[in-house]
């Protein structure tokens, strides 16, 4: 096939700017070296002068660049002809195969120009490799970015007006080959995009129609006899007859069809047989298919066939004995025949089956459109429950008034989820009659409270500032009701990575829970609105925003979220949305039933002993993430999700004294207040929790941390019995950071690994093991067995996702095999960091995901910023040391290429920062992943007692309640000794006796759980 498409074919059709570089649309030459004249294309850079040597053959391009002054010698390359520009429209990228002739390594670049202009006159992008000698690699540069892909000018791929290849200045002759120089990829492609997992989205939903079937992304094949090829009038389709196993498919060339901004698909075909024929259709998806549809063709007639993405028949849950077994988990999906699997995002194509008799049938598919059909709503929706019975209204909030009722409803919670955002305040309000939660980008504190902990009244000396606000409404010590009718009219944000959710959890109130809410320990919420004994996590509408504004997931959590978590539920409800983009979605909850309704229609029921019956309360949200969105994109947000309203019935047999608003004092934040939160546990922090309050209250100035630990009681003398405590962190550093470097890349070996070892740190490798460069690399690997730089961790073997349990377990047992043949004689079993690659499908449950990790003792590594996509800079890099160091906690930073490769900062980026490591190793710990999980987890787990003590000897215990076979880090302890002390000998079990310096009356040491005996040196 021909790279040069005619440009009115692409145009015409709705996906041809979404065709692959190595699908339906050829990349697109922009230098052909066999082409007559092809020399003339090429033309010194500006200043390079007689530095530059060229020599051009049938297959591409020699550069030679000679030392002198030039300050970025090379050439450049226009396009033939004398035409003006290359029109790059369909493409993604530029890029070339480089090869470098020289004896050392060089750093080549590649730009692409537009024209510039007295308004620009820098319109370009750029990307810049360092490339070994004699060694070849592919450089790109996307459109829209500039030097390790940051976003940079918004290049016209329409209008390239030349390409430059160059260097810095040289003081020594640099040679090069050049080939294959083309533009690929696809319209809107981003850097580090997976080909086979790009959506192609119809954006007016037009699929193909007529001619631009063919050579525009349409791979059109037939299997079983069939036959399909794409041809003038549309894609042509054979079927044999008696059927059997023959099937013709049409679809995109490679990835899917985001079809998530519509319900249906209609197709207009012809029966070119000579007989009557009733073939059959269906969407296939990544996950399942749509329902079947079959349609009877007159010879010679054109017709249209609908394809709905809804079901034919409502999701139905199976009623299981199991479901009510208290002490063992599970999972439950649709009976067979109810509900769909199929996924609208991401959609693999159309199928076209055998007329059921077996009619031999041949048609052309003269077009393929995604539309959506209008919302049709019943005269009673948000007047009544949809079914029978002595019901009356509840609660009716239709959100007319200018403020939101503090009286039923707070905006203050707890924080589980993505923690790059934050609860706002601000970010909830009324507008034009309706309940809005809008997330932005806006920097601010955890429920706005700057100087906040985790728990109401906890007090910090810095609050956890994020860079996103989000808001967050609920009903908690309010209003609750038990069973019901529950009604909700809500719009779905479609900017990506949005995860809004209408949900309802168990509320017991105070007489279930008299500690009241959390003020120090979150397990003081148990009994109140956990989900067992009848309680039950309800998500109504769970949505993904990649999934678009009509679907959405239901699903309940019950019996905890552990060993005994049991769940059940669908992430394909397709509900029309009426003309303002809103559906309406409603909850029938009766004993030992639950039903839920899209515009008045049953879509989704479940009928159990198990249903929930413990009193409830709403809550609403639009957070960050979720399971299966997009990346978030800062140029998409403001994004709001909007409740039009909220309707609830009761019915009168089922009425209790449960149900309704509770009294309360109003306020915002739900968790605290008189009446509604009670008393906090006791605990020994609680004086100086009040005394913080009380400042508070009195508007003072807000005090430090340390000023509070001064208002504590004295520490006892050694005549009182020493007062020993386990340091926060390994020898009283004040942070954590750790580094991370993924996916095994050559310039770690080459570049990031002689830097840790040059400023002595340690970082954890996620290695593709079965793939990648790791097979190539493996000796070298090897070498760094046993280096104190380097600790490998599992990031699966081959990087290819988790389609199931199955892909999932044999992804971690053979990484966790290639990382225990590395160095046989280490111990085992051991702890081994779990870095969940990204990009790739991961469609496992998280219980799934915990139980294979405790299975093979992998850690699941903590959260962490991005090199080049979070951080991009040396100075941004060293704020998140001084965060680490001055909040107390743990920084992380993650890495591909260092200096070459993919995602790859510059080699002084990274020295930047292992310098200013070194420069704070006073109070910073810079660790392994593994390391830090240890010391976490032990010093919580751990308690440090005095046994005994005298003018000479002071005896200690350790003991810890964490396994002390894979948790075998010693924790650093501080204990007082006598005044008198200069010099203490340590003899702690399990490590080599050691002498310690005693500064102030106290000693630092290493210790393992045991007998530690401090004894008194001259």
């Amino acid at each position: 096939m021909s790279d040069r498409i005619p440009l009115f074919a692409a145009v015409l059709c709705g996906v041809a700017s979404f065709a692959l570089a190595d699908g339906g649309v050829q990349p697109l030459e922009l230098f052909d070296p066999s082409r007559p004249g092809a020399r003339e294309q090429i033309r010194p850079n500006a200043d390079t002068g007689s530095q530059l040597a060229v020599e051009v053959d049938g297959a591409g391009i020699t550069a030679t660049l000679l030392a002198g002054p030039a300050g970025y010698p090379g050439f450049i390359v226009i396009p033939a002809g004398g035409a003006a520009a290359w029109n790059c429209s369909l493409y993604g990228h530029i890029e070339a195969k480089i090869t470098n002739l020289g004896d050392r390594q060089e750093l080549v670049n590649l730009r692409v120009d537009n024209a510039s202009s007295p308004e620009n006159r820098n319109p370009w992008n750029a990307e810049m490799m360092r490339i070994d000698a004699g060694k070849t690699q592919t450089i790109r540069v996307y459109f829209g970015y500039s030097y390790y892909f940051q976003k940079g000018y918004p290049l016209d791929p329409s209008a390239v007006v030349r390409l430059l290849f160059f260097t810095g200045k040289l003081d020594h002759e640099a040679k090069f080959r050049i080939e294959e120089v083309k533009a690929a990829g696809w319209q809107g492609e981003k850097p580090g995009e997976n080909p086979d997992q790009a959506r192609f989205k119809p954006e007016d939903g037009r699929v193909f129609e007529g001619a631009t079937a063919g050579g525009t992304g349409i791979a059109a094949q037939g299997t079983g006899g069939a036959t399909a090829a794409a041809g003038a009038e549309g894609v042509a389709v054979r079927l044999p007859a008696g059927g059997g196993t023959a099937l013709a498919t049409i679809g995109p060339a490679r990835g899917f069809w985001d079809f998530s901004p519509f319900m249906q698909v209609r197709l207009c075909m012809r029966n070119d047989g000579v007989a009557v024929c009733a073939p059959r259709f269906r969407l296939t998806s990544i996950d399942g298919t749509s329902r079947e549809v079959s349609a009877s063709l007159e010879p010679g007639v054109a017709a249209d066939v609908v394809l709905p993405f809804a079901p034919e028949k409502p999701w139905t849950a199976p009623n299981d004995p199991a479901q009510m077994e208290t002490l063992k988990g599970g999972s439950w999906d649709r009976i067979p025949g109810t509900g769909t699997a199929y996924r609208s995002q991401k959609t693999r194509g159309l199928e076209i089956l055998p007329d059921a008799s077996g009619v031999e049938t041949a048609l052309t598919v003269l077009s393929m459109r995604a539309e959506n059909p209008p919302a049709v709503r019943p005269d009673w929706l948000g007047t009544r429950p949809p079914v029978p019975g002595e019901w009356k209204q509840t609660l009716k909030q239709e959100f007319n008034g200018d403020a939101l009722d503090d009286h039923l409803f707070s905006v203050y919670w707890f924080h589980w989820w993505d923690k790059r955002q934050h609860n706002s305040k601000n970010n909830v309000f009324l507008r034009d009659g309706k309940l809005v939660l809008r997330t932005e980008k806006k920097k601010g504190f955890k429920n706005d409270d700057p100087k906040g902990g985790e728990f109401p009244g906890e007090i910090r000396d810095r609050g956890n500032e994020t860079d996103y606000a989000t808001g967050w409404v609920d009903t908690f010590g309010k209003w609750t009701q038990r069973y019901g009718y529950f009604e909700f009219r809500c719009k779905l944000p479609t900017a990506p990575c949005l995860w809004p959710g209408i949900w309802t959890m168990p509320d017991r109130g105070l007489e279930r829970n008299p500690k009241g809410l959390p003020q120090l320990d979150w397990s003081q919420f148990r009994n109140r609105t956990d989900t067992f004994s009848g309680g039950m996590e309800i998500d109504i509408v769970e949505a993904q925003s990649s999934w678009g504004p009509h679907r959405f997931n239901s699903a309940i959590h019950c019996d905890g979220y552990g060993k005994e978590h049991k769940k059940l539920g669908t992430s394909a409800n397709y509900i029309p949305t009426d003309p303002d983009g809103f559906i309406t979605v409603g909850m029938l909850w009766l004993p030992g039933s639950l039903s839920f309704y899209g515009n008045g229609e049953l879509f989704w029921q479940w009928e159990s002993p198990r249903v929930a019956d413990e009193p409830m309360y709403i809550q609403f949200q639009n957070q960050l993430g979720g399971w299966d969105n997009d990346a978030l994109d800062d140029s998409l947000l403001p994004a709001d999700f909007e409740i039009d309203y909220i309707r609830v019935w009761q019915r009168a047999d089922l009425a209790s004294s449960d149900d309704g608003q509770k009294p309360n004092e109003g306020g915002l934040d739900g968790r605290i207040g008189p009446g509604l939160s009670g008393p906090a546990k006791e605990d020994p922090r609680d004086e100086r929790l009040r005394e913080t309050r009380s400042l508070l209250e009195q508007k003072q100035p807000a005090m430090k941390i340390n000023d509070f630990e001064a208002m504590l009681p004295p520490a006892p003398t050694a005549a009182d019995g020493a007062a020993p405590r386990i340091l926060k962190w390994k020898d009283g550093k004040k942070g954590v950071f750790l580094l991370a470097f993924d996916d095994g890349c050559n310039s770690q070996l080459d570049n990031a690994i002689p830097l840790l070892h040059k400023y002595s740190a340690v970082g954890t490798f996620y290695i593709i093991y079965g793939g990648g460069h790791f097979p190539t690399n493996r000796k070298r690997w090897e070498a760094l067995v046993g280096d104190p730089c380097v600790v490998f961790g599992n990031h699966t073997l081959k990087h290819d996702g988790a389609e199931d349990a199955a892909r999932l377990e044999a992804g971690l047992s053979g990484a966790q095999e290639v990382i225990r043949g590395l160095d046989p004689k280490a111990k085992w079993p051991r702890l081994i960091s779990f870095g969940q690659p990204g990009g790739v499908p991961w469609k496992v449950s998280k219980e799934e995901v915990a139980e294979a990790l405790a299975r093979h003792n992998l850690v699941d590594r903590p959260p962490f910023w991005g090199a080049t996509i979070h951080v991009k800079t040396v100075p941004e890099a060293e704020k998140l040391v001084d965060e680490a160091i001055a909040q107390g906690k743990m920084g992380h930073l993650d890495f591909h290429g260092v200096g070459g490769d993919w995602l790859a900062p510059p080699t002084e980026f990274l020295e930047g920062l292992l310098k200013k490591l070194l420069a704070e190793r006073d109070s910073i710990w810079q660790t392994s992943a593994i390391d830090y999980h240890k010391y976490k987890v032990e010093r919580d787990a751990s308690a440090i007692e005095v046994v005994s003590t005298d003018a000479a000897k002071v005896a200690l215990r350790l003991t810890s309640t964490a396994d002390s076979e894979l948790y075998d880090l010693p924790l650093t302890i501080e204990a007082e000794v006598p005044a008198d002390w200069t010099l203490c000998h340590v003899a702690a079990e399990g490590l080599d006796e050691v002498d310690a310096k005693v500064v102030a009356g106290r000693v630092r040491f290493y210790a393992l759980p045991g007998t530690i005996t401090l004894t008194k040196k001259p």
